[in-house]
This record gives C-alpha cells, sequence and structure tokens, in this order.
C-alpha cells in the first residue's frame, strides 16, 4: 500500500480516497495550513520540536478552536503524529505567499484575521500588537520549500500550488501565478520532487470545476487532481498502483 500523507487546504484533503488501487491517503488534517511557513510549523509541532501554547493553537490549527472545533482533536494529532512517519509520499499544497508571525510562530489568516467569522474569540491585545505581516519573496520561498523537502527526509513529495483563473476582469491573480511559477520551476530542480497544476484545465470551463468564489474546487477538479496523483506515482515515481 503506497501511503500519502496530506499537507495543505481543503484543496487536497477534498480529493476522495478511492483509489481503486494500492494507494491510500492516511491522515485527517489537526487544521487547514497554506504557507510554506505553516507547513513546516505543523511538521515540527506533530514532531514535538516546538511547543504552542493552548491560547495560540486555535489560530493555527482549525480543530482547535471555533465553529470546527474537534472533541477527540488529541487523538487525531496522535495518529497524525504516527502518519507523518509512516507515509511512503507526501502531497503538499502552497496556496498563499501572505505570511503573519507572531514572535516564532505563524498564524493561519482564516482563523486569526477572520477569528469572528469563524467563532473564535478575539486575540489578546499582545498577540494584537506584536504580530506582523508580510509576502514571502522568492528567495525566502525557495529556502522554506528547501527546508520542508529536509523535514521530510527527502522523501518523494508531490506539491500543488494554488488554482488560478481568469477573474471578472480577465486577469489572473498575481500571487497565485508567482507561487505556481516558482514551485514548477524549483521543483524541477530537485530530485524526488514533483508538481502538477490543475489551472490550465479549470480555466477552460471553471463553472464546472471551481466556485464562484475562484478558490474552492467542485467534485470533478477533486477528481482530476486524484488521477493527476495516480499518474505522478505510476508513471514519475515508478509506484506499482
Amino acid at each position: 500500500m503506497i501511503d500519502i500523507f496530506r499537507i495543505g487546504s481543503c484543496r487536497v484533503f477534498g480529493i476522495p480516497n478511492q483509489f481503486r488501487e494500492n494507494i491510500q491517503f492516511i491522515n485527517i488534517p489537526i487544521g487547514y495550513t497554506h504557507s510554506l511557513k505553516e507547513h513546516i510549523q505543523l511538521i515540527k509541532f506533530l514532531r514535538g520540536e516546538i511547543v504552542i501554547s493552548d491560547d495560540l493553537l486555535k489560530y493555527i490549527f482549525t480543530f482547535y478552536g471555533g465553529n470546527e472545533k474537534k472533541e477527540n482533536i488529541r487523538s487525531i494529532v496522535k495518529s497524525n503524529r504516527k502518519f507523518l512517519e509512516q507515509a511512503d509520499v507526501y502531497l503538499v499544497e502552497v496556496c498563499t505567499l501572505k505570511i503573519i508571525k507572531y514572535n516564532h510562530l505563524y498564524l493561519q489568516r482564516s482563523r486569526f484575521i477572520e477569528h469572528e467569522k469563524r467563532g473564535i474569540e478575539i486575540p489578546s491585545e499582545d498577540i494584537l500588537s506584536g504580530y506582523n505581516q508580510y509576502l514571502q519573496n522568492e528567495s525566502d520561498f525557495l529556502e522554506s520549500l528547501e527546508k520542508i523537502i529536509r523535514l521530510l527526509n527527502n522523501k518523494p513529495i508531490i506539491f500543488t500550488g494554488h488554482l488560478n483563473v481568469k477573474t471578472n476582469s480577465g486577469k489572473y491573480i498575481k500571487n497565485r501565478q508567482k507561487i505556481n511559477k516558482m514551485l514548477l520551476k524549483y521543483t524541477r530542480m530537485q530530485e524526488n520532487i514533483c508538481y502538477y497544476n490543475l489551472s490550465g484545465i479549470i480555466d477552460k470551463n471553471p463553472r464546472k470545476y471551481i466556485d464562484e468564489d475562484l478558490a474552492h474546487l467542485k467534485m470533478p477538479a477533486l477528481l482530476l487532481a486524484k488521477n493527476k496523483i495516480r499518474n505522478i506515482l505510476k508513471n514519475i515515481y515508478q509506484f506499482q498502483v
């Protein structure tokens, strides 16, 4: 069995797990993560290399607070710790360059900035006065990319970026385009690393594949992703599927 550990958001965790082959996704999220910085933090948290206080967890991982809180979060974390090391392949989505940093930690935008919408209490004055936001530049992005490859022990990784289709104004979203270009460029330079991008297919018929917010995949797009992953495992990594 080929065990795949997913790191990212709904665009990877929504992919159906019924491959009908020797392939399976093995983890459910403790919380969606979007940037490379958040992914690295997640890996270190699961390995016990960093400690995150209870008052900050709800601004970082989905299931720790708000309207998606899970009562069995501790068992989910425990299983993720085991599956992280057990995985044969990692599926990693990178969908933002926007970084929110507080001290040495990285907060999730949809949990921190949109806390009221998510049913999470307002952050403390200390957090509100102490965080900063910035956009990753290319050198920082590459450094983070290389770091996550090392953290995952140079096992096979399938990266995917953010879907990018034309907006109503007929233009592509600049930061999404930048993410996808950098991933394409740098994954070509790395051994055992692959990348897929569904944007070209989706852009031809966006109503079929994505919601009106241009961010969430409908089932036909999720099935496209599943087939991409299967083909990468079979044709590039030479797994028997």
